[in-house]
């Protein structure tokens, strides 16, 4: 059945271990491996689901009658769609690429810069941000940029041509200043990497709970007992990347598996009882 962009699928419930039992094995690979290897055995699994057992599908309204009782309903959410039409997420994500392109431009405008000159910069730049910048620190500001943006133009030219005795002088001049600058460009590299890592962590934490609540909501609504998602290609699936994203209760075996797990080995050669 579908609901909204919801596939709803009715899987008599003799149905539900044998399931069950193929989904841990193809779940068994490495929980570390790449999001594209996640999105392949997604494909892998939704086949064998719908290979074992008799399924249909079919469209109903809001009018229609309640899906009848005693089913395992199974339904799939089309990440690829969601994640792209979901606003506050496509928000988020311009957000942050804008923190991305700012910290970028920070590093590339120091790579052409003299330390002291970097040293001006930080004061200049830790002003605005407090808003206490006065005009003529703006005026410095800029400067700074654009003789940054001019040392890289020229070395970007010396680099492409036969080059006089002078200009040899001149680019092996820039090159310095880059080359000098590398130890602090690393380590303002990695400080940008754990504060993009925060702002990403926390954009997870709201978005990702308000995605698998309103899973939650829709298969109760609709007596759901298991969610799965369709994988696509969206980058921000490199991050949603559970396979289940809801699952009843009652879907739980993990102390049946646990019960076989744990179970003495049977002993081999083990005299039979005499009748």
């Amino acid at each position: 059945m579908i609901v909204g962009n919801v596939r709803k699928v009715e899987i008599h419930p003799l149905g539900v271990k044998p399931m069950i039992d193929t989904m841990l094995k193809f779940l068994s690979f490495d929980l570390k491996c790449a999001w594209w290897t996640k999105l392949c055995k997604t494909v892998v699994i939704v086949s064998v689901l719908f290979s074992l057992f008799s399924v249909h599908s079919k469209a109903f309204s809001d009018e229609s009658s309640p899906p009848q009782q005693g089913k395992l309903l199974i339904a799939v959410v089309d990440m690829d769609r969601l994640l792209k039409e979901y606003q506050e997420l496509r928000k988020a994500d311009e957000e942050y690429k804008i923190e991305v392109r700012r910290r970028q431009e920070k590093l590339e405008m120091r790579e052409m810069l003299r330390p002291e000159e970097i040293r001006e910069l930080d004061k200049l730049e830790a002003l605005e941000a407090e808003g206490k910048l006065t005009s003529e620190g703006k005026k410095k500001l800029e400067e700074l940029k654009r003789l940054s943006e001019e040392r890289r133009s020229l070395m970007n030219i010396l680099i492409t041509k036969t080059l006089t005795e002078e200009e040899k002088k001149q680019l092996a001049e820039l090159q310095e200043i880059t080359r000098s600058n590398e130890p602090l460009l690393k380590k303002m590299q990695e400080k940008y990497d754990e504060e993009l890592g925060r702002l990403m962590d926390a954009y997870l934490e709201r978005l990702g709970k308000r995605i698998y609540d309103s899973v939650k909501a829709v298969a109760q609504r609709y007596g759901i007992k298991l969610v799965i998602a369709k994988r696509g290609m969206q980058k921000w699936q490199a991050v949603f990347d559970e396979f289940v994203l809801y699952a009843d209760a009652t879907m739980e075996i993990t102390q049946e598996v646990l019960n076989i797990l744990n179970a003495p080995p049977e002993t081999k050669g083990k005299e039979q009882p005499k009748k």
